[in-house]
């Protein structure tokens, strides 16, 4: 029930939530899947293969906290951070599928030596 509590703030509400949302059993699902996606968001992240699948849950849970809490920066901060665990190939590689070159028919992936 601590979910309760946060959204019954009315110092801490930006936007309201759905009526669904405050049943017991939604409220306790979402207390324990909070605390479940922040403990593996600490040590998950670390496994490779866990890797972006956390991170995008990650983002979806912060964009939900910014719209439905009040507090000024925080998820900001938290979604910021997440840039720090994408793997320096990744840009490259979705750089590389999104330019094109030569005429505007033909797509081709490019590699990082090509650019340089």
């Amino acid at each position: 029930m601590d979910l309760f509590y946060v959204y019954y703030l009315d110092e801490l509400n930006r936007f309201p939530v759905p009526k669904w949302f405050f049943y017991p059993a939604v409220l306790k699902f979402g207390g324990w899947s909070a605390l479940a996606l922040e403990f593996s968001l600490g040590l998950l992240v670390w496994i490779k293969e866990l890797r972006y699948p956390l991170l995008v849950t990650g983002l979806l849970f912060h964009l939900w906290l910014e719209c439905s809490l009040n507090i000024l920066t925080f998820q900001w901060d938290i979604l910021a951070a997440y840039v720090l665990f994408i793997d320096s190939e990744v840009p490259v590689e979705v750089a590389g599928l999104v330019l094109i070159r030569g005429s505007h028919t033909r797509f081709e992936c490019l590699s990082f030596n090509s650019w340089l």
